[in-house]
């Protein structure tokens, strides 16, 4: 089946319609679909996806884009690290605030409301 980059939901669809019409299947009796596609890494491998922005913990909003690490001892030397394009421009990246436990457990709440408003604020995206 063609695919559909102006609408991968239409090849899907005619997929199903196809699967179904070719095994004798009534659409109306399935009832799940499981779906993968690779359109998500391939945006993200070529370069070519949307322009998009990042959301990361308040004071962490440098961290991807620094990118450095430190290797002790007679490693330092024989390591390498080619920096990848970044996920989203440092004007495009901005801070909620919220914060993690290295457990997972919430320690701050995330303010929603204050996230939304920062979005909207074009003096929030540097």
């Amino acid at each position: 089946m063609p695919s559909t980059p102006e609408d991968s939901s239409i090849g899907v669809l005619n997929g199903i319609a196809r699967i179904c019409d070719e095994s004798g299947v009534n659409p109306a009796d399935v009832s799940r679909v499981m779906h993968g596609t690779t359109v998500a890494t391939n945006a993200v491998l070529t370069g070519r996806g949307a322009k998009v922005g990042l959301v990361t913990t308040a004071g962490y909003e440098d961290t991807l884009q620094v990118a450095r690490s430190f290797c002790p001892g007679g490693l330092g030397g024989w390591v390498s690290f080619v920096k990848k394009p970044l996920l989203a421009p440092l004007e495009l990246t901005i801070g909620a605030h919220e914060r993690m436990s290295a457990e997972g457990e919430v320690v701050r709440e995330l303010d929603e409301d204050q996230l939304r408003a920062d979005l909207q604020d074009p003096a929030c995206h540097r």
